[in-house]
């Protein structure tokens, strides 16, 4: 028997309690194609235009390459970075189009885009009122871009002298990931550029505080998760998390006891943590180290994330296309299948 298709079973199977509980006698009807699943982000191989987004629906069958399908065959461009979301909108960051292709998040079908004063976007957040978007220099100027959220013009851009990578909304405020990866000249090993995140804002647009994290390691990763922001930050010793608080900015310092975790991820509560062979998980709120964890097998991971207790692997190599893998928090494999070119990030829809 198809091993694909008995993951497929598995995988429609495990949805059966979420199901259940909708009411049958109320039908909602979907508001597109592309409504209750997980968007899978394919960046591309570099020069080449092939970035896609794909789609998982809830019974575990994936479309690829749904933006073409929806426009005429367009492609999205050179380097898909990362996808936000406002409201039914989302937002297509790519990165060496230069450009962010703002699409309906449930049809695809595009709306528009947004090339004004872009350069090399990566990532990007929202207030209430405005787009703010990153552009990373690598070891040199970086840049946020913030746009008016309604009509997109370009309001103005924030100078950061050495990074601007993940960005995230958390009590109204703008955090801004100012720091992370470099690569020393003489050795090529990894090191950290510095160890701050940076706050701007909302209402003024501009820096008002900037946090110093207390440990020397790289940092890897940023989300936000009821109303604070957690930082990842490792090296081959030790790995912390950082509670930043959303309005005040005051933080918490966790340490985690295992080396180089690399991804955050949260769901239903809990903080996700990926190593290269693991995912721990604690409570957000949580100041003990995680004490459990599944052993996860895919090879050359390079997208994660956790979605409604489903743990998402990407395996890219950039040579074919990527392999996806998705688990239960027991670390058991229930869907494998194939996506686009370089597949990096999973979103629920």
């Amino acid at each position: 028997m198809n091993t694909n298709k008995i993951l497929r079973w598995v995988f429609a199977a495990s949805l059966a309690v979420t199901v259940s509980c909708s009411d049958d006698n109320d039908p909602i009807a979907p508001k597109g194609a592309y409504e209750n699943g997980i968007l899978v982000v394919n960046e591309g191989n570099f020069t080449k235009g092939n970035a896609s987004v794909s789609f998982i629906d809830n019974g575990g069958k994936i479309s690829n390459d749904i933006y073409s399908a929806e426009n005429n065959g367009e492609k999205i461009g050179d380097i898909l970075q990362s996808i936000s979301f406002s409201d039914d909108d989302a937002y297509l960051v790519v990165n060496n189009s230069n450009k962010i292709n703002v699409v309906n998040r449930y049809t695809f079908k595009k709306k528009a885009e947004i090339i004004n004063e872009m350069k090399q976007p990566r990532y990007a957040a929202f207030s209430s009122k405005n787009l703010y978007v990153t552009s990373n220099g690598y070891n040199s100027t970086s840049f946020v871009y913030i746009y008016n959220k309604n009509n997109h013009a370009f309001l103005k851009k924030i100078e950061f002298p050495r990074y601007a990578e993940k960005i995230a909304e958390a009590g109204g405020n703008i955090f801004v990931q100012t720091d992370g990866i470099a690569y020393s000249p003489t050795t090529w090993q990894p090191v950290a550029t510095g160890h701050t995140i940076s706050r701007i804002n909302a209402n003024s647009n501009a820096v008002d505080k900037t946090i110093e994290l207390t440990d020397t390691g790289i940092i890897r990763d940023m989300i936000s998760a009821s109303g604070a922001v957690y930082v990842l930050s490792s090296d081959s010793a030790e790995s912390f998390v950082y509670r930043i608080n959303g309005q005040s900015a005051a933080f918490e310092k966790i340490s985690l006891g295992f080396p180089s975790a690399q991804d955050l991820a949260a769901d239903d509560g809990k903080l996700y943590i990926r190593t290269n062979e693991k995912v721990y998980n604690m409570p957000l709120q949580s100041n003990t180290a995680p004490s459990s964890s599944v052993k996860i097998p895919a090879q050359s991971v390079y997208g994660f994330n956790v979605i409604d207790g489903k743990i998402y692997i990407a395996s890219s190599t950039f040579t074919e296309n990527s392999t996806v893998y998705v688990y239960d928090l027991a670390g058991k494999e229930i869907l494998q299948t194939k996506a686009g070119m370089g597949a990096n990030g999973f979103y629920k829809n």
